[in-house]
């Protein structure tokens, strides 16, 4: 493949991931509007200008459109934890990197914040949230036990490291959305990781 070729494959993929946040962003109206419910992939794809058939190219499940960037965030906090210097503790790079995630849902707060609590309100959304954290936390034991040079199903410091960290994320998201948004996710997550303390 030449370079006109790559440029094509980018636009492809930036138009994609346009396409992908826009119906994200319709489907969370829709719900906030209507109740989770009460909106079909019909209904997204109507307002959306598309067939059905064509939002299912995007998502393969209705839930699937209201965790947009659960792959983005994961590879992110994938290559923050592999950033991290070789000879730091493993606590240390893990709360580092999980703030720098952190900081990246401060960006869209508003609908990070409503996206939430919709999850939350929602059976079906909570069950799959309940399966994404297990995907999160088995991405951080993988990640610490590379740093560590161990089996991350074998090695129970990497196991109890990964756990409680996404169990201090939950906490944060948890006070996060009972106080309605306020302070930051950044500060209410660090303060969540020092209650687990340190190696």
């Amino acid at each position: 493949m030449g370079p006109a070729a790559d440029v094509t494959d980018d636009r492809r993929s930036r138009r994609r991931e346009r396409t992908r946040a826009e119906l994200s962003a319709i489907a969370l109206r829709l719900a906030l509007e209507r109740g989770y419910e009460h909106v079909t992939a019909d209904d997204i794809a109507e307002v959306a200008d598309i067939s059905t058939r064509t939002f299912f190219r995007y998502f393969a499940t209705k839930d699937d459109v209201f965790f947009l960037d659960r792959e983005e965030r994961l590879g992110f906090l994938r290559e923050a934890i592999r950033a991290r210097p070789a000879d730091e503790p493993v606590r240390t790079s893990v709360r580092e990197a999980i703030l720098s995630l952190a900081d990246t849902f401060e960006q869209d707060r508003d609908e990070v914040l409503a996206r939430s609590r919709l999850v939350q309100e929602t059976p079906s959304l909570r069950a799959r949230s309940a399966d994404h954290m297990t995907e999160w936390q088995q991405l951080i034991a993988e990640a610490v036990a590379e740093r560590r040079g161990v089996d991350p199903d074998r090695d129970l410091r990497t196991q109890v490291v990964a756990a409680t960290t996404v169990a201090a994320m939950q906490a944060a998201f948890t006070v996060w959305q009972a106080d309605d948004g306020a302070g930051t996710i950044h500060d209410l997550v660090a303060q969540a990781l020092d209650l687990i303390g340190e190696d």
